[in-house]
């Protein structure tokens, strides 16, 4: 007696491929784009110290160059250092499982990849395909690279995803992933010379910028290099204040006037941080 004769229906196997999870990590596909509001094509960190590389990727004492649809991570010191993700990942606890894919390439010496909580099972990259399944002992904090001294690896894409099966890289949407990238970090770059905006300055010379900050994921901080202001021929460079929810106050010694706020060189910035470091 066949199958059908019996009342039973044929079982289809799933294609995991064909039903593409959402990828947990930020800005991972590099094939398809790469988000970078810093405009950065290398940073060296080999002195130990820590810095957003591109977006979504937190470099401590890790070495950074961008290409057009790869990035290069090394690590040029003595020691062990990292490349981190912040995980905002809601619902997972342990004993759930995730996958993480990774396409790589010119990997040299060792370099391995976990979770928060699972550093000791860390598994170590390959160039081409790896595949890796990891049980959770707690919820998902943050997710590291690891680099060994001297060790490279260059990315092509890579995924984390709930479930114990690699679903494929989902199609990328730049307006999705820059949106996820905007609510941690803002960058506001100009060439020499362009106007921010025209403000006033108050008595004790400070003003504001209107800077929307309240739908970032925490209240951030602000750096800047190189922002001047000029009132009636008398120049003041800025400083930043504080930051409200709606606005970011900076300072200049230009007390009850009218500013000119701008970029006073190709390398000024002002960068909004929500990131934990």
């Amino acid at each position: 007696m066949t199958a059908k004769e019996m009342g039973q229906t044929s079982i289809k196997i799933p294609n995991w491929k064909s039903l593409y999870n959402p990828n947990l990590l930020m800005n991972s596909d590099y094939r398809s784009g790469i988000i970078n509001q810093k405009g950065i094509t290398s940073l060296d960190k080999s002195d130990g110290s820590t810095e957003l590389g591109i977006d979504g990727w937190i470099l401590y004492g890790i070495n950074i160059a961008v290409g057009s649809n790869y990035v290069t991570f090394a690590n040029r010191t003595s020691a062990n250092h990292t490349v981190q993700q912040p995980l905002d990942i809601k619902g997972l606890k342990a004993g759930d499982k995730v996958t993480f894919y990774a396409s790589c390439f010119n990997i040299t010496g060792n370099v391995y990849i976990y979770m928060t909580g699972l550093d000791a099972q860390k598994k170590k990259l390959i160039n081409g395909d790896n595949e890796f399944t990891f049980t959770l002992t707690s919820a998902l904090e943050r997710f590291y690279i690891e680099l060994a001294p001297n060790a490279v690896v260059s990315f092509n894409c890579k995924k984390l995803e709930i479930g114990e099966h690699f679903t494929g890289m989902p199609a990328w949407n730049y307006v999705l992933e820059f949106a996820k990238c905007w609510n941690r970090f803002r960058a506001y770059r100009g060439t020499k010379d362009n106007v921010i905006t025209i403000t006033i300055s108050d008595k004790n010379g400070t003003f504001i910028l209107p800077f929307d900050v309240k739908d970032m994921v925490k209240r951030p901080t602000v750096t800047k290099n190189d922002i001047w202001t000029v009132s009636g021929g008398v120049y003041a460079e800025a400083d930043t204040h504080s930051v409200y929810d709606n606005s970011v106050i900076f300072h200049c010694t230009t007390k009850e006037a009218i500013l000119q706020v701008y970029f006073n060189t190709n390398d000024s910035y002002i960068y909004v941080d929500a990131y934990d470091y």
